[in-house]
This record gives structure tokens, sequence and C-alpha cells, in this order.
């Protein structure tokens, strides 16, 4: 700015305001070329500087008078850009040719904004994603963190494709692997769990602990590196939860195909000591997983619950497969999944809900039961068609057995089923000899 203006500038702050306003007047009338240079007398913002913006600029006119323009400085671009040319072809050609640096005066609000045009962080640009969301980066680095699994691994598939682990795949999760860790992503936020991010030590234990884990890992998983993480994964779930069954073996095993061992660890301690899911399910003699499964039978029809104990099915006898076992070495990992993300979005109602769902399906089945082995072959699915399988799960979570649970007072049932059916004397008998069973024979 010119010396001249900013003494000028500097004389009029000093004067009082009704001075002020003569000799800006004065000023105005007599030396245009100064008002161009300072438009301090505007009645709206100043222009911004170069690469600004001037906020109300293409509402409120310029004041013309501060300065020396041309005809197109006193149009407005949209003014301009929707005249047509037969009126204005000069003046519409100035908005409708290529982009150019092109000055304007200071009062009109239209100086150039060389930022937003050539490019800022904030500006749209054309990519080869014409459908690009935050959804899918946040969804494309879930994935890569669910890598960390066994899944991720190069050769899987060829040193695990027969492992205990997929007996009840048939070929689903190697079709359907996206699917599978999407479906296992959304666990997490069930379970109230993030992903680990701790740097996971991939270091064997000196020291396998119990003989079950080894057994355990064995019947699990076909590499040895596989099995000693597994072994590890056990091994740190057995201290934290002071306790430890086979049940929980399946569990780890399966989490392990699709996150990292710390993930893993997270998951199984909500799972452990969580009212909502499997608590007190995971211990040597599992009590708490005996005593809801005389629950659940308790809300069966009574013609049916004569049934049971004619055949021979305690509820302890399976349900420690349906419950803490989450069914994962019984149902086709087709219907698996459905169930397991059931399970995680309802919690243990949704086993409730599950049992009632199969004895309704299989209640003329059951009663026409010629003997144990026959109901038991059911029990465990191996007899039971799998299109009928899959209406129990998806029958799970009809209304009127989400309103059964509910109306239920859990703890006074428990209790009830613990007075009644566990310490009772003639249960208390089959209990035991079910559990010295389990101890010599090695299998739940």
């Amino acid at each position: 700015m010119p010396e001249s203006a900013l003494a000028a500038a500097g004389r009029r702050s000093c004067l009082t305001p009704r001075q002020g306003a003569s000799r800006t007047h004065r000023v105005a009338r007599e030396d245009q070329a100064f008002l161009a240079s300072c438009p301090g007398n505007s009645p709206r913002p100043l222009a911004g500087r170069l690469g600004g913006i001037c906020p109300g600029g293409q509402y409120w006119p310029p004041h013309y008078p501060a300065g020396q323009y041309k005809l197109e400085d006193t149009i407005s671009s949209t003014r301009a850009t929707h005249t047509h040319e037969a009126i204005k072809p000069s003046t519409a050609g100035n908005f409708r040719g290529p982009l150019r640096v092109h000055g304007w005066g200071r009062g009109t609000g239209y100086c150039p904004n060389t930022a937003s045009i050539f490019g800022v962080d904030w500006s749209h640009k054309e990519t080869t994603d014409v459908f690009h969301t935050t959804y899918s980066d946040t969804l494309s680095s879930i994935r890569v963190e669910l890598a960390s699994g066994f899944l991720s691994q190069p050769d899987f598939w060829a040193e695990e494709g027969d492992a205990p682990i997929l007996k009840f795949d048939h070929g689903w999760l190697q079709d359907h692997t996206s699917e599978a860790i999407a479906r296992a992503t959304a666990w997490l936020p069930c379970a109230g769990v993030e992903p680990s991010r701790v740097e996971v030590d991939t270091t064997p234990l000196s020291s396998e602990g119990a003989r079950i884990f080894r057994a355990d890992a064995n019947r699990t998983f076909r590499s040895e590196p596989n099995r000693l993480m597994c072994i590890k994964l056990l091994s740190f779930s057995q201290q934290k939860f002071g306790d430890y069954q086979q049940s929980l073996g399946y569990v780890a095993g399966l989490l392990l195909l699709f996150f990292d061992p710390a993930t893993c660890f997270k998951v199984l301690t909500v799972l452990n000591d969580s009212p909502k899911y499997l608590p007190g399910y995971w211990r040597g003699e599992a009590t708490a997983c005996a005593v809801d499964g005389y629950v659940c039978e308790g809300l069966l029809k009574p013609h049916l619950r004569v049934r049971l104990k004619e055949l021979g099915l305690l509820p302890e006898t399976f349900v420690q497969k349906w419950f803490a076992g989450l069914c994962i070495h019984h149902l086709p990992y087709s219907l698996l999944f459905d169930f397991l993300d059931n399970f995680f979005s309802h919690g243990n109602a949704y086993l409730f809900q599950f049992f009632m769902s199969f004895f309704d399906e299989f209640e003329v089945d059951i009663m026409n039961a010629a003997n144990n082995p026959e109901a038991n072959m059911l029990i465990r699915f191996e007899s039971a068609p799998h299109p009928r399988l899959r209406k129990v799960v998806q029958e799970a979570t009809a209304q009127r057995y989400v309103d059964t649970v509910k109306s239920l007072d859990v703890h006074q049932c428990r209790i009830a089923a613990f007075q009644d059916a566990v310490s009772c004397g003639c249960t208390t008998d089959a209990l035991l000899r079910f559990f010295i069973f389990r101890l010599f024979a090695g299998t739940a």
C-alpha cells in the first residue's frame, strides 16, 4: 500500500467521528485513486487476501465509487454465468472460458481464490474409486488385523485342511473365508472387545503345563507351531480363570482361526467372566452349566421331560457340548456361524432359546426313540437332518422363545434346579458316575 495512503489512514483514525466523516466523504469525491488503494469506506467487509474469501461478497453489492472498475468487474460470476450470451457475450465469455489467473477490483468481493481452484487437502478430487467411504477403509483395516489368525497363514489349508477343529466344516470355511472373517469381526463389539494392538510373543512356553493342554491342542490342530500357540493360550487362560475344561479348548481353537492370541484371550475372558455369556461353565466340575441345563429342561412339555428321563438323557450329559462348547464339534460350519452370531448378540439367553427350539422341532423323534443310543445320536445332531437343524437355529430367535426366557427369574430358577435336580441324592449319584467316567475315560 502506498505510504501516502497509510499516512492518510492514520490521520483519519485520529480525527473525531464527525471530522472523520466529513474528511472521508471529501476524499471520496476528490481522490478516487486513494480509495481504490485503501477501500476503508466500503459498506461491507473487505475482500480477502489472495487465496482467501470474502464472506457475503456474492450477495452484498460492491462499493463501486471506491475504485476504477471495468464493466465486467461489476457483474457477479453467477449473473454472468446465467446471462444469455446474445445479451452479454463478452462478459459471459470471461467466466465460461478456461481457468485463468485474473485480477478483480478490490470492492467486488471476487478476488482470486487460487487455493481452492488449484487444490487444497479438503477439496474434492476425482479418483478411480467411484464409491469410496471411511467404512470401506475401516473394514479393510479390520480385515488386515483379523488376518493375524491362523487363516492368514499362506499354507494354512495345506497344513490344517484336515485339522480336528474343521471336522464339521465340510468345505464351507474355505469357500466363505471373507464372509466368515466379517462375521467373526462382528462378534467383538457384541462382547465389548476391541482387537488387541499389543505385539504378540509367539515364543512357546518353556513348559507346556498340564498334560491336558497338549492333548487338547493335538485334538484341535495339525501343525506343531499352531499347537504350541494353542497350548500357550490355554495355559494363560487356565491361570487367569483358575480352572480349565475341554470345552474352553474348543472355543479357543475356533477363535484362533480368526484372531491373534491376545485378542482371543480377551474374548475368552469376557465369555468366562460376564454373566451375559458362560459364567462358571468352563470349570472342571461344570455345575453351573449342568444347573442351566436343568433350568432349560424345566421349560419343556411335561411328557417330553418324562421321556428324556426314561431314555436316560440327563441335561448335564449334553449341555456341555451345546452350551459350554457352543456346538463347535456338533453343528456344521454353515449353521455354526448362524448359531454363534446369535450367541454373541444375545448371550446365554440364546442358549436357553436354542434348547427349547430343538426339543420343539424334534419332539416326535424323541418320543419315538427306541433307546438311549438312538436318542443320543439325535442329541449329538448325527441323525438330525441339516434343514431341520437350520430351522432350529433360526427359530430359536422367535419371539415366543424370547418372551419365555425374559419372563424367567433366572436366579430363582437356578436355585430351584440345583436343589431339586443337582443336589438331590439320586441325581448326585448319577453326576458322580458321570464325572468318574470323565476322569478315567478322558472325555466329556
